[in-house]
């Protein structure tokens, strides 16, 4: 019994060996294909404070337990940055309790930011809509901007309708907003990580279905 016992352990000892050196290749294909810190993502999230105000203030489709929590994507760190960051958001989404606004369905109208030398988010001014949208009358389009400056402090979401031929007038249908922004925060997100993790199931599988056999 003791001999088989250790025949199991050493077993197993050996099938760990191998996936640790199959690992061990992965890592080094990564390396020498030079995937690593420089090829990651940063993935800014904003996790916004609850509406306060309303507008109407009855019959309004927001609500106190609504919010704008949102991100972006950018292929560098913003670190010390400082003025209009269109052009280095590679993706976005902003959710304003009832809807979502993204790249693929809206445009920019202000995405101003303020980092500091850590690349944290000290100032902004993001404005997002989808105003291009409403061609008739009737047509409703959605606005999503958080501010947060030495001037302004503001959340806000707002449902508008279009109200004459070309809309070039609209009117605001619904609109809610909180005057105590919420935070940012930052996450790296390596794309040699995501391959290695990936790899590393793979390899566990594989190793899995031998077992089993």
């Amino acid at each position: 019994m003791i001999v088989h016992e250790r025949a199991k352990v050493l077993l197993i000892r050996a099938r760990f060996a191998i996936i640790l050196s199959q690992i061990a290749i992965v890592f080094s294909l990564l390396v020498s294909l030079g995937i690593g810190a420089a090829q990651a993502e940063f993935v800014y999230q904003y996790t916004g404070n609850n509406y306060e105000n309303f507008y109407p203030s009855s019959g309004n489709s927001y609500d106190i337990s609504m919010s704008i929590v949102g991100s972006f994507t950018t292929g560098s760190p913003l670190i010390n940055f400082k003025g209009d960051a269109n052009l280095d958001v590679m993706q976005y989404s902003f959710f304003d309790g009832l809807n979502t606004l993204t790249e693929a369905d809206s445009k920019v109208t202000m995405f101003y930011l303020e980092t500091n030398g850590s690349g944290n988010i000290m100032n902004w001014f993001i404005r997002l809509d989808n105003f291009e949208d409403i061609v008739n009358i009737g047509d409703r389009a959605y606005l999503i901007e958080t501010v947060s400056d030495e001037i302004i402090q503001l959340d806000r979401g707002s449902i508008v309708e279009c109200i004459e031929v070309g809309c070039s007038t609209v009117t605001s249908i619904a609109s809610a907003w909180s005057e105590n922004p919420g935070n940012w925060s930052v996450v790296p997100v390596s794309s040699a990580l995501w391959l290695f993790g990936s790899g590393l199931l793979g390899l566990i599988g594989i190793g899995r279905r031998k077992k089993a056999a």
